[in-house]
């Protein structure tokens, strides 16, 4: 269902973000910024005191807050809002089976979007948004 979405109301969420957030769908978008920024250090690689590289050591995936995220997405993308809003008003459930009989282990987790889900990168992309767009 999340391949159909995408399909019928991705290019919403793309025009929504811009360039300003690349995992929404832009076409070449990461790979042309790693290109830049590849093409941008060799231009600078004898000046070694020239930049600085941030790594997030965090997945951003996991610690993104739902609600703000389908918030987000109704203001943003209001063609794929309910879906998204459907697919994660509830916490996610991981079951643990047990081999030895013993009864399955629940993992409840109610933030972050679903590994492998193909929404997930334009549900992140629409929820970091606001940390993207600064005022004049």
């Amino acid at each position: 269902m999340g391949k159909c979405v995408i399909e019928l109301a991705g290019a919403q969420a793309k025009d929504a973000c811009g360039s300003l957030q690349l995992c929404t769908g832009m076409e070449a978008g990461i790979e042309g910024a790693v290109h830049a920024s590849t093409s941008m250090c060799s231009d600078f690689e004898d000046d070694y005191e020239w930049g600085f590289l941030l790594i997030d050591a965090k997945n951003g995936f996991n610690e993104i807050n739902r609600h703000c995220m389908v918030w987000t997405a109704r203001h943003l993308w209001p063609a794929g809002a309910r879906f998204l809003f459907n697919t994660y008003r509830h916490w996610a459930r991981l079951v643990f089976r047990q081999f030895d009989g013993e009864p399955a282990q629940i993992l409840h987790s109610k933030e972050g979007s679903t590994q492998g889900d193909p929404v997930a990168g334009i549900a992140y992309g629409l929820a970091t948004m606001p940390l993207n767009i600064f005022p004049h």
